[in-house]
């Protein structure tokens, strides 16, 4: 190799390193600087890109995105999120967003979504919903409709919701609804829990119908579901929960199945 052939080489393999670790730190520079939004997640990244103005090509160069730009977003957040691409980092500067509507992922918290001040509908489809409440969504007040359809799940009170005037429609489907674990004792192998859905303020007087599969077990009309003589063998119990209101032009439904585990004491 003559002396050219190598400065040639060199020259190029400093600028493509150059390069590499312009793409690794601009992400966090933009960050601290306060200026730019960057999202980790590429899915999203991508689907926004489509669609949020970049006047000085930043996300072309670097994957950012300009943060006035991004305040004054008023379209739709969409995307297809699968858990190893699931992070909401940089969705909440989303301030002015009117929709945001993905599909998969495992939520443990929703507080990037809180914080979307002027968001009107809020759909996740297939997703895992392993939050303890709804209380993250409490400030949505120009929230109009919410549809989760969910897998995995751990939630049973929705009365966070009680505080958006503006909600006219309420949809929401756990298919594996799994409670906290109940212990019990083999010298009194029973169970009974108390009405154990909470409702937002807009089902109004509805009232949920329980129902379950599970052996020996007895539900009331108050909503008390009472299991008895349970086979010490027994692993967990289940239930199944619905309630629907319609009111006008308003539809409001939360429905369940639910698992509680159960360990036992001697």
């Amino acid at each position: 190799m003559n002396g050219m052939e190598f400065k040639m080489k060199k020259k190029i393999y400093i600028t493509g390193l150059f390069i590499i670790m312009g793409l690794l730190v601009v992400p966090k520079i933009a960050s601290a600087l306060g200026e730019y939004v960057y999202l980790p997640s590429d899915n999203l990244r991508t689907e926004l890109s489509r669609d949020v103005a970049d006047p000085n090509n930043l996300f072309e160069k670097y994957g950012i995105f300009e943060k006035d730009v991004v305040q004054n977003y008023t379209g739709t957040i969409v995307g297809e999120l699968s858990d190893k691409d699931f992070n909401l980092e940089g969705v909440n500067e989303f301030k002015s967003a009117h929709k945001f509507s993905t599909e998969g992922g495992t939520f443990k918290d929703l507080r990037s979504l809180g914080e979307l001040e002027q968001l009107k509908e809020l759909e996740l489809y297939d997703i895992n919903l392993l939050v303890p409440n709804l209380e993250d969504l409490s400030k949505l007040s120009e929230l109009e409709r919410i549809y989760f359809e969910g897998h995995e799940a751990s939630f049973t009170d929705i009365s966070a919701l009680s505080n958006l005037p503006q909600l006219k429609e309420i949809k929401i489907s756990l298919d594996d609804n799994k409670l906290a674990t109940y212990k019990i004792s083999k010298s009194n192998p029973s169970l009974t829990i108390v009405d154990p859905v909470t409702l937002s303020s807009q089902f109004k007087n509805a009232k949920v119908e329980y129902s379950s599969f599970d052996e020996n077990v007895t539900i009331s009309s108050e909503g008390i579901l009472e299991w008895e003589n349970i086979p010490t063998d027994t692993k967990e119990l289940h239930f199944e929960f619905l309630a629907e209101v319609e009111d006008g032009e308003a539809f409001y439904s939360f429905r369940g199945q639910t698992t509680i585990p159960i360990t036992w004491n001697k």
